[in-house]
């Protein structure tokens, strides 16, 4: 494989599509909305599943950016892009800012509540990269609460809130799952 489909191969792999699947909880309160036939908050729920999946890609990313000489001295991880060397950091710096900017332009564009949830989103994974995560408790608290705006967003394109009772269950799964 020639230097730049490796680059580009690992350009992919930092975006961490196995992990999109969290993104998923933008579907909840649209479920819970029984609206299955219309078409239009289909499509709407289509395009904020893409942007939300860009803007958590850029969060990984700088994540992966800022972990590289630790990730170097793992076993594991050190076959990563940006810890073998497959990527350099500054083309992933770039594609994080592409993702979160084009992300939140189009987010924008389409819908001012979601778009407002998305730069929530993305100043808090930010946060969490740069510091939160550095700090016991306050790192499991981040993770919960970014689970709970992936919700968010998805009530956003509703022009609904989210129950309190729905919020505390996102919550505590979320905190679950970063412990």
């Amino acid at each position: 494989m020639t230097k730049a489909l490796t680059a580009l191969a690992g350009l992919l792999r930092l975006m961490r599509p196995w992990d999109w699947p969290r993104n998923l909880l933008l579907l909840v309160p649209v479920a819970f909305a029984a609206r299955a036939y219309d078409m239009a908050l289909a499509s709407n729920v289509g395009l904020a599943l893409l942007l939300l999946c860009a803007a958590s890609s850029a969060i990984y990313i700088l994540n992966d950016v800022i972990d590289r000489r630790l990730d170097a001295q793992h076993p594991l991880k050190q076959q990563r892009p940006l810890a073998s060397g497959a990527v350099h950091p500054a083309a992933a710096l770039f594609l994080a800012a592409v993702l979160a900017a084009a992300s939140l332009a189009l987010a924008w564009r389409f819908n001012g509540l979601f778009c407002e949830v998305l730069a929530m989103y993305l100043a808090l994974g930010t946060l969490y990269c740069v510091l939160l995560r550095r700090i016991a408790i306050l790192d499991v608290l981040a993770v919960g609460l970014l689970y709970v705006l992936r919700v968010n967003a998805g009530a956003a394109l509703l022009a609904t809130q989210v129950s309190v009772w729905m919020v505390a269950v996102v919550f505590l799964f979320g905190v679950f799952a970063a412990l």
